[in-house]
């Protein structure tokens, strides 16, 4: 059973590492982790704070382990099949499925490419920033 999963900006220089959380999510976890390796592109909320995300082809229409979001938390939104890591402020409200953990570690390297990737977002139109997800062990 896979215990982390790595998540690489490469062209930004950043990683993450994910802890699942196999004990509280094992259907969702088990669908990431059969999806994977996977390259996708990277997403920037824009109203609702400091998120990154990337599509993540997960379809999944029930709550499995709900919980608030929080700063270093993976989670998936199913109204767009986005796998998120808050990674600063942040001002939706509401329970997520939240299946993972990303080492405190990497978070630095989450916020240097949450903001690189907002600032895209920002300029308009342009070449996305790819992000390659694996699972490590």
């Amino acid at each position: 059973m896979a215990k982390t999963l790595l998540i690489e900006w490469k062209e930004l220089g950043c990683k993450a590492h994910i802890q699942l959380l196999w004990d509280k999510a094992p259907k969702l976890c088990q669908a990431v982790v059969d999806c994977l390796p996977l390259r996708s592109i990277s997403w920037h909320s824009v109203i609702s704070g400091d998120n990154i995300g990337f599509a993540l082809p997960v379809v999944c229409t029930t709550f499995e382990n709900p919980q608030p979001r929080t700063r270093g938390n993976m989670y998936i939104y199913a109204n767009g099949q986005l796998g998120i890591v808050p990674y600063g402020g942040f001002s939706e409200p509401g329970d997520v499925n939240t299946f993972g953990r990303i080492d405190q570690k990497d978070m630095d390297d989450v916020a240097k490419a949450g903001t690189t990737v907002a600032e895209f977002f920002r300029k308009g139109p342009g070449r996305p920033i790819f992000v390659d997800i694996s699972v490590v062990n």
